[in-house]
């Protein structure tokens, strides 16, 4: 993760940019918060709606794991529609560089 916002925080292009932020563990609101005021430092724009915590427990840990459990599958497309929605709708200054269809 750090390698990752390390070299976002050097691309121009990342200003203003929509970001979701998915909490895989809600009890970890401290390391949430830290991400959350990292990102807001570099300038992205926190979507709330598309944000969201989803408790993982063992059986949800993969891919097969996430799409099989329809609470943790349906909060994933929750929150990337309502991403999704908010680019499309406009809501920040320097939309996306990349086409959103």
């Amino acid at each position: 993760m750090k390698n990752t916002l390390d070299w976002l925080v050097s691309l121009e292009a990342f200003f203003g940019k929509p970001v979701a932020i998915l909490n895989a563990q809600p009890r970890a609101h401290l390391a949430d918060a830290a991400l959350r005021e990292t990102l807001r430092t570099m300038s992205a724009c926190i979507v709330e709606s598309a944000s969201v915590g989803i408790a993982l427990d063992a059986k949800t840990l993969t891919e097969d794991g996430m799409l099989a459990s329809s609470q943790v599958s349906g909060t994933i497309s929750s929150a990337l529609d309502a991403l999704r929605a908010a680019v499309l709708n406009g809501v920040f200054s320097n939309g996306p560089a990349f086409p959103i269809g």
